[in-house]
């Protein structure tokens, strides 16, 4: 499995299904899509944010530096124009002075957060989890979808 570093408060922000679209300066060329994608939260600590994540540094508390859930990353393309970035900010949380041509918008869906975060040191990019951390990942999934199967399999 795969995953992501990206810093609090948009990882908790991704993972909580408010932060749809993640912006980076690169594009992924070597994954398939759809795929889930394990979202680490960097061991950064914010100074400031912009008001659109404070409802998910609210929820941040001591995540950082570990797995806070995962999405499936869907599509991957580049803003056209900084209209088109400036129209997809409520997707990407981003303080709109952040545009900067040749940016990309990572489309996310699919987003489940963990509510015990997974200890996992992190790297810039996307990078391969260590098998026994991809373990623990696909067992905090099926954790999560669970009680939802068997409720649904009961009607």
């Amino acid at each position: 499995m795969i995953a992501l570093s990206v810093r609090q408060p948009w990882a908790e922000a991704i993972v909580l299904g408010l932060k749809t679209i993640e912006v980076r300066t690169w594009v992924p060329f070597s994954i398939r899509l759809p795929r889930r994608i394990a979202i680490h939260a960097g061991k950064a600590v914010p100074r400031s944010w912009p008001p659109s994540v404070d409802a998910a540094m609210k929820r941040v508390g001591d995540r950082y530096g570990c797995i806070v859930g995962v999405a499936t990353l869907i599509d991957v393309r580049r803003f056209a124009d900084r209209t088109d970035f400036e129209n997809a900010a409520s997707q990407h949380l981003n303080p709109l002075a952040w545009w900067q041509p040749g940016l990309c918008a990572w489309q996310f869906g699919q987003a489940m957060r963990f509510e015990e975060p997974i200890p996992c040191r992190g790297m810039q990019g996307l990078f391969e989890l260590a098998d026994q951390e991809a373990q623990v990942v696909i067992a905090a999934i099926a954790g999560l979808r669970a009680p939802q199967e068997r409720s649904n399999n009961e009607d």
